[in-house]
């Protein structure tokens, strides 16, 4: 009987060869380029670069509805027939209940349009509902913004996510906020941006 050998190889040795001081310069080159590429980037989108679009000029604030008309569940919180494209909206509130339904409508001279948030995770710009999921909706606060260019051109967001792009008409009559009439709103911003 005749054994035969498992064949493997033996481990190879160790490279003590030294690296081109070329070569390790361009590795330190490379590695304090991606450090300074990486604190650059932080330092851009810590001062707003990826932001969503804003108007110049901040006209509205309010943190409560107090005082403000309100027909129908429906509070009025201005006029834009004088107001100046570009427009953003910011809504910031929190519901005590994910069965309340909030949100901000504008008036035009077409009719009315709306953009309410539910707290379980829906939201409709219809009247009379037509509800989406939107993974984006928290059950206690969340931010609503919707932002006008001068073409009529719109952007609505939830939690700075993108909900709906689309058009608007621009002869804008009135805006303000929705708020459900048997539920608590704590509303913490009510803002205009105008030019």
């Amino acid at each position: 009987m005749t054994q035969s050998g498992t064949g493997y190889a033996s481990d190879p040795a160790e490279s003590i060869e030294v690296i081109s001081s070329l070569k390790w310069r361009l590795s330190l080159a490379a590695l304090l380029l991606t450090l300074i590429g990486g604190a650059a980037l932080v330092a851009l989108l810590a001062s707003g670069c990826a932001d969503p679009p804003r108007a110049p000029r901040l006209k509205i604030e309010l943190t409560s509805v107090e005082g403000l008309a309100t027909t129908d569940g429906r509070t009025i919180v201005g006029s834009l027939r004088a107001v100046s494209f570009p427009i953003t909206l910011e809504v910031t509130a929190a519901s005590n209940s994910a069965s309340a339904a909030w949100g901000l409508w504008l008036y035009a001279e077409d009719g009315r349009h709306v953009f309410r948030v539910w707290g379980d995770g829906y939201w409709s710009m219809a009247q009379d509902g037509g509800w989406q999921p939107f993974i984006h909706i928290m059950p206690g606060e969340n931010a609503l913004y919707l932002h006008i260019e001068p073409n009529g051109s719109a952007t609505f967001r939830i939690n700075d996510e993108i909900a709906w792009t689309g058009s608007l008409p621009l002869h804008l009559l009135e805006w303000g906020v929705i708020r459900p009439p048997y539920s608590a709103i704590d509303w913490n911003d009510i803002r205009l941006f105008t030019n």
